[in-house]
């Protein structure tokens, strides 16, 4: 009689089945990161509106002293000489119109980098679930608040170049070709602080554009991982 064999042994534990559960804990952990992410997005770009603000009141302030020393050594100099009237103010109408006209030329990069910035800040919220409208009123109030910054810097510049052209036309009767000279050199100094200022508010701007682009690339990596 042929012996019979022994019993085999026990087979392997086989792994553990993945649950629904355990999906969707995982599922949870990736929402809570994503979340996460995205607060401190806004938080990113909250602060960042508040240095934007900050700078262009500064620049205000700054811009507004300067014209206003500006027109007062103006008048001083008009009030002292009577000849020539006609070939300075020729000359000085000229330089005053190519300062608006910069002034212009600013006044429109900031409102489209403001808009640009609205589109980014829209573009960075769009995928927020939970919390998005708490968390964009918030953003757009920051905005609006720096919108009206600019607004006020602006309407308080134009009334200033406003009333310094009036004052040069109303004593127009005693300027003479001894002061163009000092009179350009002043509103030529006047363009350069301008150009400085906007280079600032540009630098700065760039600043903010790179700080809303980082996060994108964390929140990519994490997705992918």
């Amino acid at each position: 009689e042929r012996p019979t064999s022994p019993p085999s042994s026990a087979s392997p534990t086989s792994p553990r089945q993945v649950t629904q559960d355990d999906i969707n804990a995982k599922l949870q952990l990736a929402e809570n990161r994503r979340k996460t992410l995205e607060a401190e997005r806004v938080a990113s770009v909250g602060e960042r509106l508040g240095r934007l603000e900050e700078a262009a009141r500064k620049r205000h302030d700054c811009n507004d002293e300067f014209v206003k020393a500006t027109a007062a050594a103006l008048e001083q100099k008009l009030d002292a000489v009577t000849t020539n009237r006609e070939a300075h103010l020729d000359g000085l109408r000229a330089k005053v119109a190519e300062h608006l006209n910069t002034v212009q030329v600013v006044r429109k990069s900031v409102e489209e980098q403001t808009e640009k910035l609205r589109g980014e800040i829209f573009s960075k919220m769009s995928n927020a679930q939970e919390n998005r409208d708490d968390h964009l009123r918030a953003i757009m109030a920051k905005l609006q608040a720096h919108e009206a910054s600019i607004q006020r810097v602006r309407e308080s510049h134009d009334v200033a170049m406003k009333e310094l052209s009036e004052r040069i036309a109303a004593k127009q009767h005693i300027a003479d070709e001894n002061r163009k000279a000092e009179i350009l050199k002043k509103l030529d100094a006047l363009r350069q602080h301008e150009r400085r200022a906007e280079t600032v508010r540009a630098n700065k701007e760039r600043l903010v554009k790179s700080g809303l682009n980082s996060p994108d690339d964390l929140s990519n990596s994490n997705s992918s991982g």
